[in-house]
């Protein structure tokens, strides 16, 4: 009987638990996590701040200089949009990369002066396309949302449209008009959310700082007369007027012209959906 109750002791005290254990494995989440390798797609719309000084001192420039000798008015309008579509894979849950292709969208800012019979407008509008390549780190997850940081590198075009016309009595007499282009090396850096709408789908919410700036935009150019071809850049004259002239004009001899910055350097604001595959 002794032993009976030894073993019956024995049986309750270490057998009973190991029978009751059941192996985390097959313990559901509290709620999904990306734990295994996929990858994912995103699609977002956003607001763009770019730095674009001198469009902006522009504006003044010409106002300044044209205000005492006629009617002169400027519309700058440099509050850009973005839209972007990214793919990414995502490693172990945590960290992931992706490749992204976006379009910053400037409007147009234009310029006008009136002194009869002379009237010149001109209107400026800069656009940039990227390709990153970036780097997620998801810093934590809970049941409705996920947040993370990342950072990104990658190639920037920049395309500027500018038109300048002179008339005269009504006549167009001069004019300069064509598409600038520059390549620079850019990155962005930034913080954001994902919200679930379900299982492998939901919103994105996303701030990024970014770094993109051009030190100079040409084109081969044909002037208005079809006589002239050069390598045209877009600069400012030294009274702070955006213009066209020959690249190699551009700060030489008594010329104090200096190339034209256009910097897209900011911030975006975006909102986006994005799918987990």
């Amino acid at each position: 009987m002794k032993n009976i109750f030894k073993l019956s002791v024995y049986f309750l005290l270490t057998v009973s638990p190991l029978l009751a254990w059941e192996s985390p494995k097959t313990l559901k989440p509290e709620y999904y996590q990306y734990s295994e390798s996929d990858f994912w797609a995103n699609l977002w719309l956003g607001y763009s701040f770019c730095a674009l000084d001198e469009i902006r001192n522009s504006s003044t420039a010409w106002n300044s200089n044209f205000s005492g000798q006629g009617t002169s008015s400027t519309h700058p309008n440099l509050d850009a949009l973005n839209l972007g579509l990214e793919g990414g894979w995502l490693m172990d849950g945590v960290n992931g990369f992706s490749l992204s292709v976006e379009n910053i969208e400037v409007p147009q800012s234009s310029y006008d002066f009136s002194a009869p019979p002379v009237h010149i407008n001109s209107v400026i509008q800069p656009n940039a396309y990227s390709l990153s390549l970036n780097f997620y780190r998801f810093i934590d997850q809970k049941k409705d949302a996920q947040t993370y940081i990342c950072l990104g590198t990658g190639c920037y075009l920049s395309s500027v449209s500018f038109v300048q016309n002179l008339y005269n009595n009504g006549n167009l007499n001069a004019w300069s008009r064509g598409y600038w282009e520059g390549f620079a090396l850019g990155g962005t850096m930034g913080a954001g959310a994902r919200i679930n709408a379900g299982k492998n789908f939901g919103i994105q919410l996303d701030a990024r700082g970014r770094y993109a700036s051009f030190s100079k935009v040409t084109t081969n150019y044909t002037d208005y007369t079809g006589k002239n071809s050069y390598m045209s850049a877009l600069a400012v004259n030294g009274n702070g007027i955006i213009i066209e002239e020959p690249d190699g004009n551009v700060g030489t001899a008594g010329n104090q012209d200096r190339f034209l910055v256009v910097d897209y350097s900011g911030f975006d604001l975006n909102i986006g959906v994005f799918y987990h595959f």
